[in-house]
């Protein structure tokens, strides 16, 4: 029996959290799978005892305090130092108090970029150019993408694992991820093409560091 994805365009702005997701957990599923030794050790520090929210406050409370007076003396030694005749010892002391008391101040207050976010976009932007109305077909053999030139055929065996992410489907196959919607599946049922892949390869939910089947 086939499986077969009519693909549609992928909605890129719904779909980039659930894909930068699953590009997070394939990447330390990977690291995990080569540097165990390393995890070991990150796990045991993530299970350590966290400190209390009245210690993370008070710590947040002294950073702030630390940060005011460091801009404070900042600028009391900057103005001197820029005035004439210039004095460029104060000049450059208040320059650097000034930015450590701006750096104590707002790098708290800065939220990290996910850099899988911007992954997730250029995957799935570049897959739209490429796979909107090409069908994917899977069969008991492997892969066939349909609608390239002449067609391409991969096996499993070529497939790294598949990552169920909700509304999509991330297959990894060699230096290559498909996203496949599920909406998109318009031959066969989900159920049993899942049953199909686990099968086959790994087949995991985001999420979750063990394959469901």
């Amino acid at each position: 029996m086939e499986y077969i994805f009519q693909t549609t365009p992928l909605d890129v702005e719904t779909l980039i959290p659930l894909v930068s997701r699953g590009l997070e957990q394939r990447t330390e599923q990977v690291s995990r799978e080569k540097y165990p030794g390393m995890w070991r050790a990150t796990d045991q520090l993530r299970t350590a005892p966290k400190i209390s929210p009245d210690t993370s406050r008070r710590r947040r409370k002294r950073s702030g305090i630390l940060g005011a007076l460091c801009l404070a003396l900042g600028v009391f030694a900057f103005v001197p130092g820029v005035m004439e005749p210039r004095n460029l010892p104060l000049f450059l002391a208040g320059g650097l108090g000034i930015a450590a008391g701006l750096v104590s101040l707002l790098g708290g207050r800065r939220r990290k970029k996910n850099p899988f976010t911007a992954a997730a976009r250029t995957l799935l932007e570049g897959q739209n150019r490429v796979l909107a109305g090409q069908p994917v077909l899977f069969s008991e053999e492997g892969m066939t993408l349909a609608g390239r030139p002449a067609g391409r055929f991969v096996p499993y065996g070529e497939f790294e694992r598949v990552l169920d992410c909700e509304d999509i489907l991330l297959v990894f196959c060699g230096q290559s991820v498909i996203p496949l919607q599920k909406r998109d599946l318009t031959g066969g049922d989900l159920d049993s093409f899942q049953a199909l892949l686990s099968g086959r390869t790994k087949y995991e939910f985001c999420g979750s560091r063990d394959s469901i089947y």
